[in-house]
């Protein structure tokens, strides 16, 4: 699908958001994170492009632009359940169990069916 994308409409924001989201699926998250990157430029209110852009730097160890980038984005959107439990796993990851809790608890507030974010505010609270 996003070979034809890039084929028939090789600069538009879609085609950019699911080449980017592919890269990180195939675990290249430097070219996602470029991708995103130049999305962003482009349009820096895109909330998809954002939590991309912050998941793929969080998987390349810079958590301070990643949580900039999760922050961004749920200025953009803030009914968006993915990018809350983004931001819990990354806070979890830098040992705030406390602010992971709050973002786990944020997602399952706006989508109660959340299992990554139902397991993530079990594992912040130690399963209480």
């Amino acid at each position: 699908m996003v070979a034809r994308l890039q084929t028939e409409a090789p600069d538009t924001e879609g085609t950019r958001y699911y080449a980017g989201t592919l890269l990180f699926m195939e675990g290249r998250p430097d070219l996602a994170a470029r991708e995103a990157s130049e999305l962003v430029a482009r349009s820096p209110g895109h909330a998809r492009a954002q939590n991309l852009l912050g998941a793929s730097l969080a998987s390349l160890g810079r958590r301070d632009a990643a949580r900039r980038a999760f922050r961004t984005s749920l200025e953009a959107d803030p009914r968006d359940p993915v990018t809350y439990a983004n931001l819990g796993e990354l806070e979890l990851e830098s040992g705030d169990r406390a602010a992971a809790a709050r973002h786990f608890a944020e997602a399952l507030a706006v989508d109660p069916t959340s299992e990554a974010a139902a397991r993530g505010l079990a594992e912040a609270t130690g399963g209480r």
